[in-house]
């Protein structure tokens, strides 16, 4: 029940924004590189959505960021061979993601990288608590119609005991 429920909160908040996939692709990023994708956030409630695994060379660690055009940094995933982050940036403007290899002076590093941004989602309204008084109806609801079919299942078995054969 809470499976559905969630569901059906997470479609209905689904409905009201949109997804637009920036990036969907193995990306390569030379040795002592970094590599930038620049995002333009024109509205306010956005959230970018981050995801990267390291392919080759095996067991080498990448950063990821995200920049605003001011230089702070709205998020982090720190040194990683896969990773991401979910950020809501506090202001509208030009972002742009940073994919550091820096640590990795020998060899270009390819990453498998998924960048999406998410417009117009708002946040969940507070959930509410049901009434006690229709729980207690379904409740009570429920075992009338267990009882129900329990006696009537009782009663068929009854008369095919009682028959004779």
């Amino acid at each position: 029940m809470r499976f559905a429920l969630s569901l059906f909160l997470l479609f209905q908040a689904a409905l009201h924004a949109r997804i637009s996939t920036l990036v969907d692709d193995v990306h390569r990023i030379g040795p002592g590189r970094t590599r930038y994708i620049d995002i333009p956030m024109p509205v306010e409630p956005a959230r970018v959505l981050c995801a990267f695994e390291v392919r080759s060379p095996p067991k080498t660690m990448i950063r990821a960021r995200l920049i605003s055009a001011s230089g702070e940094v709205a998020a982090d995933s720190g040194l990683a061979i896969h990773g991401g982050f979910s950020a809501r940036p506090a202001r509208r403007g030009r972002y742009r993601l940073e994919f550091d290899n820096r640590l990795n002076l020998t060899r270009e590093v390819a990453v498998s990288l998924h960048v999406k941004v998410v417009y117009g989602e708002a946040p969940l309204p507070p959930p509410r608590r049901a009434d006690p008084v229709k729980g207690q109806i379904l409740v009570w609801s429920s075992m009338a119609f267990f009882a129900t079919t329990a006696l009537y299942a009782g009663a068929r078995i009854k008369r095919n005991l009682d028959r004779d054969p």
